[in-house]
């Protein structure tokens, strides 16, 4: 009898372990705070993984997309790529492009495919 309840505890315990996991991945992917400037978003873009991650970001901080916030991120990129981290610099690239797509400065965005 006593192992019986002691089994079940363990499975109770266990499901609210599991329970728990969506509300820690999903704290996980959420960034802790918005970004309130152009520095903070180059920031938070330079620390993204992939490129659906940065285009949330483009998404939701359009107001922090400045010609400042495309110089960095090319000086960022053409850093990256002298230092042999082609994969980091064609992603940062992008972020570039699409923020002189954003712009809508086509001089930029020339720059930036050139």
């Amino acid at each position: 009898m006593i192992g019986r309840k002691s089994a079940i505890q363990s499975l109770g315990f266990a499901l609210w372990i599991l329970s728990l996991l969506p509300v820690i991945a999903l704290t996980q992917s959420i960034p802790s705070a918005p970004a309130q400037s152009d520095n903070d978003l180059f920031s938070a873009l330079t620390a993204v993984k992939s490129e659906e991650e940065s285009q949330a970001l483009f998404s939701s901080h359009r107001q922090l997309i400045t010609d400042k916030l495309w110089d960095r991120l090319i000086e960022e990129a053409d850093r990256l790529y002298d230092s042999n981290d082609s994969t980091k610099s064609l992603l940062i690239y992008g972020m570039a492009r699409q923020s002189a797509e954003e712009l809508k400065d086509r001089p930029r965005l020339a720059k930036t495919l050139n």
